[in-house]
């Protein structure tokens, strides 16, 4: 969450600050995701510590390492945009915001 706020407040610091939160963001969800998969081997290999609860546990790091996964995913293509970036303010309108915009308009339909 740490990272999203950052990024909501990106304008109040450096392109170099939110690449480099953009970049930790990207880490910390690949860490999360190595450590989830540990349980998954764990769980397979002798049930963890409540095997009546598997069916439960598993739905759960499911969503979360789906989440994760696309955490890491945007932000680590999003560094990459916005190191291109001169600054963090008045960019506006852009191609690329333009076209972020339309793509958000189009989930879920």
């Amino acid at each position: 969450m740490e990272g999203l706020l950052r990024l909501f407040f990106a304008d109040q610091g450096s392109v170099e600050d939110l690449v480099r939160s953009l970049d930790a963001t990207a880490r910390g969800a690949r860490e999360a995701i190595d450590d989830l998969r540990g349980f998954a081997d764990e769980y397979l290999e002798t049930g963890g510590p409540f095997p009546k609860r598997l069916h439960i546990v598993a739905m759960a790091q499911d969503l979360l390492t789906r989440t994760l996964s696309e955490i890491e995913g945007f932000c680590s293509a999003a560094s990459s945009e916005v190191a291109a970036w001169d600054t963090t303010v008045g960019l506006g309108l852009t191609d690329a915001t333009r076209d972020r915009l339309k793509q958000i308009q189009r989930r879920g339909r």
